[in-house]
């Protein structure tokens, strides 16, 4: 087995880091492969999320329903169902979520 340069190796761990960043943004939606928002997918995590007390009080308010509506952060947000998950599943991004939801809300006032 030939030994390798260290300019070899160091570009094959680039490419290794790389092939792992890639991996990573599309596991937490930060690259997608199709960039339109699909609405079907974006009511049905509603739905979803409209099972858990938290988000039934926010979406019956209406300074908040029309938010999931118009605003494309938000619905981008909604378009990931791995992102709806953790909303669930972890109170950090749930709170995130929120931050994101009042911040959205200022911009239309």
């Amino acid at each position: 087995m030939a030994k390798r340069s260290n300019e070899e190796k160091y570009s094959l761990l680039g490419t290794i880091v790389s092939a792992i960043f890639v991996v990573i943004s599309f596991i937490f939606g930060i690259v997608s492969i199709d960039s339109s928002l699909n609405t079907r997918k974006i009511d049905k995590n509603i739905e979803y999320l409209k099972r858990y007390e938290w988000f039934q009080e926010m979406y019956n308010d209406e300074k908040y329903r029309k938010l999931f509506f118009t605003r494309l952060k938000i619905r981008t947000y909604l378009n990931s169902s791995i992102r709806v998950r953790l909303l669930v599943k972890n109170e950090k991004a749930r709170k995130k979520f929120l931050q994101l939801i009042e911040l959205e809300a200022e911009k239309i006032k």
